[in-house]
């Protein structure tokens, strides 16, 4: 603990940063386990024959866009929590594309988006308005 506080120049990392770094490293676990699930275990149960393969195929590019998205939450956590500001706009922007998609999915009839809708205005309000989230990731 002590040389986490001496490279980060004695900065208090806050509480909701380390909440979203945790956040996006379960995601990069969730989504790394998956993608080698599938690699180890997803051929089995297809049948043979061209439909097979294809489906086969189709699963192994989608594992292999786990294993990138996995790859780019990890940077994303270890960024947060090292307080580099480019994870912080790289949050705020996700969050807003979130709350956009979310808004025009509310008024379509999908009134579980008002809970991402939610989750997400949180998210921006916080990383983007807070003084010392901001001055977390300003000083680092």
């Amino acid at each position: 603990m002590n040389n986490l506080v001496k490279s980060l120049g004695n900065k208090q990392i806050p509480i909701g940063v380390k909440v979203l770094a945790i956040i996006y490293y379960m995601f990069s676990v969730l989504l790394l386990g998956s993608a080698v699930y599938y690699f180890i275990f997803g051929s089995m149960f297809l049948g043979g024959g061209i439909l097979g393969m294809l489906i086969m195929s189709l699963g192994y590019f989608v594992a292999a866009l786990a294993i990138g998205a996995g790859v780019l939450n990890f940077f994303i956590g270890r960024g947060l929590w090292n307080g580099k500001n480019w994870a912080r706009i790289f949050v705020l922007v996700i969050s807003w594309l979130a709350v956009i998609a979310s808004f025009f999915s509310l008024f379509s009839g999908n009134f579980t988006s008002l809970i991402i809708l939610i989750i997400y205005g949180v998210i921006i309000w916080y990383m983007q308005f807070r003084k010392e989230v901001k001055d977390y990731f300003t000083k680092s």
